[in-house]
């Protein structure tokens, strides 16, 4: 339910990727994720915003599993922003995790 329309019904998440990238600067690196997410109620737009996921870290060895983490803690940092709204935007619904 939103808050907004106050109808009973789906939320839908209409997720654009806009920027994944990750920055080396000397012995830190940098992962940014850059999403625009619209919350669809029906046919109505109930909001958009665009969220950026962001992580620092250092580069201890320069291997492949640490870039990926880094990403990876990007994203989680974009998906925990993401999961706020849902909260604010359905807050009769049961927290997934």
């Amino acid at each position: 339910m939103s808050e907004r329309s106050g109808k009973q019904g789906v939320l839908e998440l209409h997720v654009e990727l806009l920027k994944a990238y990750i920055q080396a600067r000397s012995s830190l690196k940098t992962a940014n994720v850059v999403a625009r997410v619209g919350y669809v109620n029906g046919q109505t737009l109930v909001e958009s915003r665009v969220y950026r996921g962001a992580y620092d870290s250092t580069n201890w060895f320069n291997s492949d599993s640490e870039w990926r983490s880094t990403f990876s803690e990007a994203e989680r940092d974009l998906l925990r922003q993401i999961a706020a709204d849902l909260a604010r935007l359905c807050p009769g619904a049961s927290d997934p995790s």
